[in-house]
């Protein structure tokens, strides 16, 4: 782990007596992790506390999960991608959400 994101885990859970997790450890913590239901209070918790002006601009980004590619051979491969909407200048995300390759992308899924 680099070490500035070492002092902000320490500093934000006082956990210097104690130290920080291994990435390893981070990531099969993270990998229990049911993604429906974070994004689920994630995008309750981003609708009550992150405001926008109606003149913002939004971004939105996608990243594929690692590992969740079925069927490597096919060209028409499925894959799960997390993909969030963000505001363009704060760079606050607004809304998570997962998608697989296989379906079609509808920015109404997305409730702003």
């Amino acid at each position: 782990m680099h070490k500035r994101h070492r002092r902000v885990l320490i500093d934000k859970f006082r956990i210097e007596k104690h130290g920080v997790p291994s990435t390893s450890a981070i990531c099969r913590i993270l990998i229990g992790v049911d993604f429906d239901i974070l994004a689920k209070i994630f995008n309750q918790w981003a609708q009550n506390y992150v405001h926008v002006d109606r003149s913002e601009w939004f971004g939105i980004d996608g990243k594929s999960i690692k590992g969740t590619v079925q069927d490597y051979k096919n060209e028409y491969q499925n894959f799960v991608s997390i993909v969030s909407v963000f505001t363009e200048k704060r760079g606050l995300v607004l809304s998570l959400s997962k998608l697989e390759k296989s379906l079609v992308v509808k920015l109404a899924q997305f409730k702003i």
